[in-house]
């Protein structure tokens, strides 16, 4: 399984789905907390609950704005999203991610112009996945 090497992650204000079925912003989730998780296999597309095992945050000048079904979602350019070919993909190598539910969206990846940006991460156990803005992430 591909992982990213350095902290990559969301803008502030992006909504990640909890365990309990609601969405929260991904600066206020804390360690212990639970989200829904995939298998990043694809063998099986229902969502699980898992724990977050850490947190993480840092400065980016090159993020990118990742269109889908007319929602903005900011990341780190390396950011990786799971693809209907069942593997982790940073968003400027792909058209489609998977939603949520599991099924294909298409995108559209356009660089961010100007400012500096804090993106935050989260480490999630045994899948490394989560769904952020209703994507399915790393």
């Amino acid at each position: 399984m591909l992982h990213n090497a350095d902290i990559v992650g969301f803008a502030e204000g992006t909504n990640v789905l909890m365990a309990d079925g609601k969405w929260k912003p991904i600066e206020k989730i804390k360690e212990g907390e639970s989200v829904l998780s995939f298998d990043p296999t694809g063998q099986n597309v229902d969502l699980v609950p898992k724990k977050v095992t850490a947190t993480m945050n840092a400065i980016y000048r090159d993020c990118l704005e990742v269109w889908h079904e007319n929602k903005r979602t900011v990341v780190a350019r390396e950011q990786l999203f799971f693809t209907p070919d069942t593997s982790f993909t940073p968003s400027v190598d792909t058209k489609q991610i998977m939603s949520y539910d599991g099924s294909p969206v298409d995108i559209q990846v356009r660089k961010v112009q100007k400012g500096k940006w804090k993106v935050f991460d989260i480490e999630v156990d045994e899948n490394h996945s989560l769904i952020a803005d209703g994507l399915r992430a790393h």
